[in-house]
Protein backbone atom coordinates (compact mmCIF):
# COMPACT_ATOMS: atom_id res chain seq x y z
CA UNK A 1 0.00 0.00 0.00
CA UNK A 2 3.35 2.42 0.36
CA UNK A 3 2.70 2.93 -3.39
CA UNK A 4 -0.77 4.25 -3.44
CA UNK A 5 0.03 6.54 -0.32
CA UNK A 6 3.18 7.24 -2.66
CA UNK A 7 0.92 8.18 -5.60
CA UNK A 8 -2.00 9.97 -3.41
CA UNK A 9 0.82 12.60 -1.85
CA UNK A 10 1.83 13.01 -6.17
CA UNK A 11 -1.41 13.93 -6.92
CA UNK A 12 -1.97 16.16 -4.17
CA UNK A 13 1.27 18.07 -5.31
CA UNK A 14 0.12 18.23 -8.80
CA UNK A 15 -3.21 19.74 -8.01
CA UNK A 16 -1.77 22.42 -5.28
CA UNK A 17 0.79 23.22 -8.06
CA UNK A 18 -2.00 23.78 -10.64
CA UNK A 19 -4.08 25.78 -7.68
CA UNK A 20 -1.17 27.69 -7.34
CA UNK A 21 -0.26 28.48 -10.88
CA UNK A 22 -3.83 29.56 -11.76
CA UNK A 23 -3.27 31.32 -8.45
CA UNK A 24 -0.37 33.37 -9.62
CA UNK A 25 -1.47 33.86 -13.10
CA UNK A 26 -4.73 34.70 -11.83
CA UNK A 27 -3.15 37.81 -9.94
CA UNK A 28 -0.78 38.27 -12.87
CA UNK A 29 -4.02 38.79 -15.32
CA UNK A 30 -5.78 41.09 -12.46
CA UNK A 31 -2.39 43.03 -12.40
CA UNK A 32 -2.06 43.32 -16.56
CA UNK A 33 -5.81 44.75 -16.26
CA UNK A 34 -5.12 47.19 -13.97
CA UNK A 35 -1.98 48.55 -15.76
CA UNK A 36 -3.79 49.10 -19.23
CA UNK A 37 -2.03 48.21 -22.74
CA UNK A 38 -2.65 51.82 -24.39
CA UNK A 39 -3.46 55.14 -22.74
CA UNK A 40 -6.92 55.43 -21.92
CA UNK A 41 -9.39 56.22 -25.25
CA UNK A 42 -9.61 60.36 -25.98
CA UNK A 43 -13.32 59.54 -26.53
CA UNK A 44 -15.07 60.25 -23.94
CA UNK A 45 -12.90 63.86 -23.25
CA UNK A 46 -12.97 64.88 -26.76
CA UNK A 47 -14.56 68.68 -26.95
CA UNK A 48 -17.39 67.68 -28.70
CA UNK A 49 -18.99 65.92 -25.50
CA UNK A 50 -18.94 69.32 -23.91
CA UNK A 51 -22.55 70.07 -22.01
CA UNK A 52 -23.43 66.32 -22.14
CA UNK A 53 -23.96 64.73 -19.24
CA UNK A 54 -23.15 61.62 -18.75
CA UNK A 55 -20.86 61.28 -22.29
CA UNK A 56 -18.14 59.00 -20.27
CA UNK A 57 -20.74 56.55 -18.87
CA UNK A 58 -22.45 56.08 -22.07
CA UNK A 59 -19.33 55.12 -23.83
CA UNK A 60 -18.52 52.91 -21.04
CA UNK A 61 -21.24 50.80 -21.36
CA UNK A 62 -20.27 49.98 -24.82
CA UNK A 63 -16.23 50.15 -24.51
CA UNK A 64 -16.64 47.84 -20.91
CA UNK A 65 -18.29 44.98 -22.53
CA UNK A 66 -21.50 45.56 -21.05
CA UNK A 67 -23.37 45.29 -24.27
CA UNK A 68 -23.74 41.85 -25.39
CA UNK A 69 -24.34 40.59 -29.32
CA UNK A 70 -26.20 37.56 -30.16
CA UNK A 71 -26.71 35.77 -33.34
CA UNK A 72 -29.32 36.83 -35.97
CA UNK A 73 -30.42 34.58 -38.79
CA UNK A 74 -29.36 36.52 -42.33
CA UNK A 75 -28.39 39.77 -40.80
CA UNK A 76 -25.31 37.67 -38.73
CA UNK A 77 -26.50 39.67 -35.77
CA UNK A 78 -28.20 42.11 -33.30
CA UNK A 79 -27.59 43.93 -30.11
CA UNK A 80 -28.79 41.80 -27.15
CA UNK A 81 -31.53 43.09 -24.35
CA UNK A 82 -30.01 45.80 -21.88
CA UNK A 83 -31.64 47.16 -19.44
CA UNK A 84 -29.77 50.56 -18.12
CA UNK A 85 -30.52 54.16 -17.25
CA UNK A 86 -28.60 55.30 -19.97
CA UNK A 87 -28.42 52.81 -22.47
CA UNK A 88 -31.87 50.71 -23.10
CA UNK A 89 -32.22 47.92 -25.66
CA UNK A 90 -35.55 45.55 -26.10
CA UNK A 91 -35.99 42.08 -26.57
CA UNK A 92 -36.09 42.53 -30.35
CA UNK A 93 -32.24 43.96 -29.96
CA UNK A 94 -33.63 47.80 -30.68
CA UNK A 95 -32.44 50.92 -29.06
CA UNK A 96 -35.42 52.85 -26.91
CA UNK A 97 -36.65 56.00 -28.27
CA UNK A 98 -38.01 57.87 -25.48
CA UNK A 99 -41.00 60.00 -26.30
CA UNK A 100 -42.68 58.00 -29.16
CA UNK A 101 -45.80 56.57 -29.66
CA UNK A 102 -46.57 53.62 -28.96
CA UNK A 103 -49.36 52.29 -30.57
CA UNK A 104 -48.71 50.33 -33.86
CA UNK A 105 -51.88 52.22 -35.68
CA UNK A 106 -49.49 55.69 -34.93
CA UNK A 107 -47.82 57.13 -38.32
CA UNK A 108 -44.89 54.88 -37.77
CA UNK A 109 -41.03 55.59 -39.28
CA UNK A 110 -38.70 52.65 -39.09
CA UNK A 111 -35.27 54.37 -38.98
CA UNK A 112 -31.98 51.68 -40.73
CA UNK A 113 -28.10 52.08 -40.02
CA UNK A 114 -25.06 51.22 -38.07
CA UNK A 115 -23.71 52.37 -35.09
CA UNK A 116 -24.33 56.26 -36.27
CA UNK A 117 -27.96 55.47 -36.36
CA UNK A 118 -27.73 53.27 -33.16
CA UNK A 119 -26.46 56.00 -31.25
CA UNK A 120 -22.83 55.85 -30.37
CA UNK A 121 -21.85 57.98 -27.83
CA UNK A 122 -25.45 59.29 -27.32
CA UNK A 123 -27.86 58.22 -24.08
CA UNK A 124 -31.51 57.23 -25.31
CA UNK A 125 -32.32 60.28 -25.41
CA UNK A 126 -29.68 61.83 -27.65
CA UNK A 127 -29.76 59.59 -30.81
CA UNK A 128 -31.26 60.70 -34.03
CA UNK A 129 -34.02 58.98 -34.06
CA UNK A 130 -34.78 60.26 -30.48
CA UNK A 131 -34.32 63.58 -31.89
CA UNK A 132 -36.09 63.73 -35.04
CA UNK A 133 -39.24 61.86 -32.69
CA UNK A 134 -39.28 65.03 -30.51
CA UNK A 135 -39.61 67.02 -33.60
CA UNK A 136 -42.55 64.68 -35.23
CA UNK A 137 -44.36 64.91 -31.95
CA UNK A 138 -46.28 62.08 -30.08
CA UNK A 139 -48.34 60.98 -32.67
CA UNK A 140 -46.05 59.38 -34.83
CA UNK A 141 -44.10 56.21 -33.85
CA UNK A 142 -40.09 56.27 -34.57
CA UNK A 143 -38.55 52.92 -34.06
CA UNK A 144 -34.37 52.76 -33.64
CA UNK A 145 -33.34 49.81 -36.19
CA UNK A 146 -29.93 50.60 -35.87
CA UNK A 147 -27.34 48.13 -35.06
CA UNK A 148 -23.71 49.03 -34.50
CA UNK A 149 -21.75 48.05 -37.32
CA UNK A 150 -24.49 47.07 -39.84
CA UNK A 151 -23.92 48.19 -43.91
CA UNK A 152 -26.78 48.62 -46.08
CA UNK A 153 -27.09 44.95 -46.95
CA UNK A 154 -27.92 43.83 -43.69
CA UNK A 155 -30.48 47.06 -43.20
CA UNK A 156 -32.29 45.99 -46.33
CA UNK A 157 -32.04 42.41 -44.67
CA UNK A 158 -33.85 43.83 -41.77
CA UNK A 159 -36.34 45.24 -43.44
CA UNK A 160 -37.32 42.81 -45.42
CA UNK A 161 -37.73 40.33 -43.09
CA UNK A 162 -40.09 42.79 -40.76
CA UNK A 163 -42.08 42.79 -44.04
CA UNK A 164 -42.25 39.04 -43.80
CA UNK A 165 -43.33 39.30 -40.31
CA UNK A 166 -46.34 41.24 -41.30
CA UNK A 167 -45.25 44.82 -40.08
CA UNK A 168 -44.96 47.75 -42.42
CA UNK A 169 -44.15 51.04 -41.57
CA UNK A 170 -44.74 54.06 -43.28
CA UNK A 171 -41.17 55.64 -44.04
CA UNK A 172 -38.27 53.59 -43.79
CA UNK A 173 -35.12 56.06 -43.65
CA UNK A 174 -31.39 54.60 -44.27
CA UNK A 175 -28.25 56.70 -43.10
CA UNK A 176 -25.27 55.06 -44.77
CA UNK A 177 -22.02 56.01 -45.69
CA UNK A 178 -18.78 55.05 -43.45
CA UNK A 179 -19.89 50.90 -42.88
CA UNK A 180 -20.18 50.80 -47.04
CA UNK A 181 -16.78 52.03 -47.49
CA UNK A 182 -15.22 50.56 -44.58
CA UNK A 183 -14.95 46.67 -46.25
CA UNK A 184 -13.24 48.25 -49.09
CA UNK A 185 -10.41 49.52 -47.13
CA UNK A 186 -9.87 47.51 -44.28
CA UNK A 187 -10.98 43.64 -45.96
CA UNK A 188 -9.94 44.23 -49.55
CA UNK A 189 -13.76 43.78 -50.96
CA UNK A 190 -16.92 46.19 -51.32
CA UNK A 191 -19.78 44.92 -49.34
CA UNK A 192 -18.75 42.44 -47.06
CA UNK A 193 -20.17 42.28 -43.43
CA UNK A 194 -17.27 43.88 -40.97
CA UNK A 195 -17.63 40.75 -38.94
CA UNK A 196 -17.11 38.41 -42.20
CA UNK A 197 -13.82 36.94 -40.41
CA UNK A 198 -14.73 35.78 -37.27
CA UNK A 199 -18.46 34.17 -38.98
CA UNK A 200 -15.81 32.54 -41.39
CA UNK A 201 -13.79 30.92 -38.38
CA UNK A 202 -16.84 29.71 -36.51
CA UNK A 203 -18.90 28.07 -39.60
CA UNK A 204 -19.02 24.37 -39.15
CA UNK A 205 -16.98 24.89 -36.14
CA UNK A 206 -19.02 21.91 -33.70
CA UNK A 207 -18.40 19.22 -36.64
CA UNK A 208 -16.84 16.62 -35.16
CA UNK A 209 -14.34 16.81 -37.38
CA UNK A 210 -13.76 20.19 -36.34
CA UNK A 211 -12.09 19.79 -32.95
CA UNK A 212 -8.70 21.32 -33.70
CA UNK A 213 -10.86 24.36 -35.44
CA UNK A 214 -12.96 24.14 -32.19
CA UNK A 215 -9.87 23.99 -29.80
CA UNK A 216 -7.91 26.82 -31.70
CA UNK A 217 -11.20 29.35 -31.30
CA UNK A 218 -11.36 28.47 -27.57
CA UNK A 219 -7.46 29.85 -27.44
CA UNK A 220 -7.41 32.47 -29.24
CA UNK A 221 -10.42 33.87 -27.63
CA UNK A 222 -8.70 33.41 -24.45
CA UNK A 223 -5.83 35.00 -25.56
CA UNK A 224 -8.48 38.04 -27.18
CA UNK A 225 -9.33 38.21 -23.62
CA UNK A 226 -6.52 38.05 -21.59
CA UNK A 227 -4.47 41.44 -21.38
CA UNK A 228 -1.78 39.41 -19.81
CA UNK A 229 -1.48 37.05 -22.72
CA UNK A 230 -2.05 39.70 -25.58
CA UNK A 231 1.64 41.13 -24.47
CA UNK A 232 3.49 38.32 -25.27
CA UNK A 233 2.25 38.14 -28.87
CA UNK A 234 3.21 39.58 -32.21
CA UNK A 235 1.50 41.99 -33.67
CA UNK A 236 -1.54 40.40 -35.90
CA UNK A 237 -0.54 40.23 -39.67
CA UNK A 238 -1.47 42.82 -41.58
CA UNK A 239 -5.14 42.12 -43.24
CA UNK A 240 -5.88 42.45 -47.45
CA UNK A 241 -4.92 45.67 -48.97
CA UNK A 242 -7.06 48.39 -49.65
CA UNK A 243 -9.06 49.09 -53.07
CA UNK A 244 -7.39 52.12 -54.53
CA UNK A 245 -9.64 54.83 -54.34
CA UNK A 246 -11.42 54.52 -57.63
CA UNK A 247 -11.83 51.13 -57.97
CA UNK A 248 -13.32 51.30 -54.51
CA UNK A 249 -15.75 53.62 -55.14
CA UNK A 250 -17.15 52.26 -57.87
CA UNK A 251 -17.27 48.67 -56.07
CA UNK A 252 -18.69 50.11 -52.49
CA UNK A 253 -21.83 52.16 -54.69
CA UNK A 254 -22.21 49.61 -57.01
CA UNK A 255 -23.01 46.95 -54.07
CA UNK A 256 -24.88 50.09 -52.12
CA UNK A 257 -26.89 51.61 -55.52
CA UNK A 258 -27.97 47.75 -55.35
CA UNK A 259 -29.72 48.05 -51.94
CA UNK A 260 -30.88 51.30 -52.61
CA UNK A 261 -32.80 49.80 -55.49
CA UNK A 262 -34.20 46.71 -53.76
CA UNK A 263 -35.43 48.90 -50.70
CA UNK A 264 -37.23 51.54 -53.37
CA UNK A 265 -38.51 48.27 -55.17
CA UNK A 266 -40.22 47.09 -51.13
CA UNK A 267 -41.53 50.23 -50.52
CA UNK A 268 -43.41 50.36 -53.65
CA UNK A 269 -44.37 46.76 -53.30
CA UNK A 270 -45.95 47.11 -49.79
CA UNK A 271 -46.68 50.11 -49.51
CA UNK A 272 -44.15 52.65 -48.02
CA UNK A 273 -41.82 55.77 -48.54
CA UNK A 274 -38.28 55.21 -48.07
CA UNK A 275 -35.45 57.70 -48.02
CA UNK A 276 -32.05 57.92 -48.02
CA UNK A 277 -28.90 59.58 -46.33
CA UNK A 278 -25.17 59.90 -47.02
CA UNK A 279 -23.51 60.51 -43.27
CA UNK A 280 -21.18 63.45 -42.65
CA UNK A 281 -17.84 62.82 -41.44
CA UNK A 282 -15.36 64.60 -39.72
CA UNK A 283 -13.33 64.68 -43.52
CA UNK A 284 -16.44 67.00 -44.64
CA UNK A 285 -17.14 69.53 -41.86
CA UNK A 286 -15.67 72.45 -42.91
CA UNK A 287 -14.47 74.15 -39.78
CA UNK A 288 -12.96 71.68 -37.26
CA UNK A 289 -12.42 71.73 -33.27
CA UNK A 290 -8.97 70.91 -32.35
CA UNK A 291 -10.00 67.29 -31.14
CA UNK A 292 -11.61 67.08 -34.91
CA UNK A 293 -8.63 68.20 -36.67
CA UNK A 294 -6.63 65.18 -34.59
CA UNK A 295 -9.14 62.87 -35.46
CA UNK A 296 -8.69 64.01 -39.24
CA UNK A 297 -5.10 63.75 -39.55
CA UNK A 298 -5.54 60.13 -37.08
CA UNK A 299 -7.68 58.39 -39.83
CA UNK A 300 -6.32 60.53 -43.22
CA UNK A 301 -5.94 57.05 -44.58
CA UNK A 302 -9.50 56.67 -44.78
CA UNK A 303 -10.74 59.64 -46.62
CA UNK A 304 -9.37 59.70 -49.96
CA UNK A 305 -11.66 56.50 -50.40
CA UNK A 306 -15.08 57.91 -48.56
CA UNK A 307 -14.19 61.18 -50.51
CA UNK A 308 -13.84 59.39 -54.12
CA UNK A 309 -17.19 57.61 -53.21
CA UNK A 310 -19.05 60.58 -52.26
CA UNK A 311 -18.01 62.25 -55.52
CA UNK A 312 -19.33 59.51 -57.33
CA UNK A 313 -22.58 59.66 -54.99
CA UNK A 314 -25.10 60.64 -58.16
CA UNK A 315 -24.38 57.26 -60.07
CA UNK A 316 -26.56 56.13 -57.23
CA UNK A 317 -29.47 58.83 -58.45
CA UNK A 318 -29.19 61.96 -57.04
CA UNK A 319 -32.63 61.82 -56.80
CA UNK A 320 -32.89 59.17 -54.46
CA UNK A 321 -29.49 59.55 -52.04
CA UNK A 322 -29.27 62.96 -50.05
CA UNK A 323 -26.01 64.20 -49.20
CA UNK A 324 -25.97 65.47 -45.59
CA UNK A 325 -21.98 65.39 -45.51
CA UNK A 326 -21.89 68.93 -45.26
CA UNK A 327 -24.96 69.48 -42.81
CA UNK A 328 -22.59 71.17 -40.16
CA UNK A 329 -22.24 73.68 -42.61
CA UNK A 330 -19.31 76.51 -41.23
CA UNK A 331 -20.40 75.63 -37.67
CA UNK A 332 -17.11 76.08 -35.70
CA UNK A 333 -19.12 73.84 -32.87
CA UNK A 334 -17.47 70.44 -32.17
CA UNK A 335 -19.66 68.01 -32.99
CA UNK A 336 -17.19 64.13 -33.58
CA UNK A 337 -15.73 62.34 -31.24
CA UNK A 338 -14.27 60.47 -33.75
CA UNK A 339 -14.08 60.33 -37.31
CA UNK A 340 -18.03 59.35 -37.86
CA UNK A 341 -19.67 59.40 -34.59
CA UNK A 342 -21.35 62.83 -33.33
CA UNK A 343 -22.29 63.40 -29.89
CA UNK A 344 -25.68 64.32 -29.13
CA UNK A 345 -25.83 68.06 -30.11
CA UNK A 346 -24.27 66.67 -33.47
CA UNK A 347 -27.27 64.43 -33.62
CA UNK A 348 -29.73 67.27 -33.17
CA UNK A 349 -28.65 68.74 -36.32
CA UNK A 350 -28.89 65.92 -38.43
CA UNK A 351 -31.92 64.97 -36.96
CA UNK A 352 -33.53 68.38 -38.15
CA UNK A 353 -31.91 68.12 -41.82
CA UNK A 354 -33.90 64.88 -41.60
CA UNK A 355 -37.11 66.26 -40.39
CA UNK A 356 -37.96 68.03 -43.80
CA UNK A 357 -37.56 64.78 -45.83
CA UNK A 358 -39.57 62.60 -43.18
CA UNK A 359 -42.09 65.11 -42.77
CA UNK A 360 -43.06 65.63 -46.63
CA UNK A 361 -42.99 61.09 -46.59
CA UNK A 362 -45.29 60.94 -44.34
CA UNK A 363 -47.94 63.55 -45.93
CA UNK A 364 -47.47 61.56 -49.58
Amino acid sequence: MRWLSRSWAAAQAVVTALFLAALGLGGLELLARAWPDDPPAPRATADAFQGQPDAEATLDVVYSGQLQTRFAPFVHFTLAPHDGPLIEIDAEGRRRVPGTATSTRAPTVWMFGGSTMWGMGARDAGTIPAHLARLLGPEVRVVNFGQVGYLSTQEVLALLLELQAGRRPDVAVFYDGVNEVFPALKLGQAGLPLDVARRREEFNITRPDALPRLTGAALTGLVRSSRLLRRFLPAPAPGPAAMPPEAGAAAVLEVYGANVRAARALGEAFGFETLFFWQPTVFTKARRSPDETRWAEAEAGYAPLYAATRARLGAVGPEYVVDLSEVFGDDPRPAFFDFCHVAEAGNAVIAAALLPHVRAALQR
